[in-house]
């Protein structure tokens, strides 16, 4: 064999056992079950890594509001009757107002918030705004996505209603 020929020969056998390497075959067949991971020596089973818990995705094909970081001397200063009271008017309490609401659920006072409503329980979770029922039907995290039937809920209006939860959804 030439020069040339010795290269291409010796390439093509070193990528062959690093694929026997990478793939744990030893040669032969070691009569276990072909859908099983290879392993090696006396390790024991190759046990998959559990995926990552996730927080479930948003609905698709909707606007999400970005969930921003929260500084809590800015929360100290939002207040239901000024900030949050208005926005809920606005986009949430022609449908949850008082004890006929839909799905039972009051919008329209912080002591009907924190009843909750006939499937998700409390819609705050005063000090955490993202464990809010409130905060993840808005974002899509829960469906359906809300408001239903009208315009998205802005990214300003989501951020005040998420530091009033955080800073302890105080009722004044």
């Amino acid at each position: 064999m030439n020069r040339n020929g010795n290269a291409v020969f010796l390439m093509a056998l070193a990528l062959c056992l690093a694929g026997l390497l990478i793939t744990g075959c030893t040669g032969g067949d070691s009569g276990g079950d072909p859908t099983e991971p290879v392993t090696g020596g006396s390790a024991g089973k190759v046990v998959p890594a559990e995926p990552a818990k996730e927080e479930p995705a948003p609905a698709k094909d909707e606007f999400t509001p970005a969930i921003r970081p929260i500084d809590d001397a800015e929360a100290a200063k939002v207040t239901y009757a000024d900030d949050v009271a208005p926005i809920l008017k606005a986009q949430c309490v022609m449908c949850h107002e008082g004890e006929g609401g839909a799905e039972g659920l009051d919008l329209s006072t912080v002591e009907g918030m924190l009843k909750g409503g006939e499937h998700a329980g409390p819609a705050i979770v005063a000090g955490k705004p993202d464990e809010s029922p409130l905060v993840q039907y808005i974002r899509g995290v829960k469906e359906p996505k809300m408001p239903k039937g009208k315009r998205e809920m802005s990214e300003d209006d989501l951020h005040l209603i998420r530091m009033w939860i955080a800073a302890g959804a105080k009722p004044a």
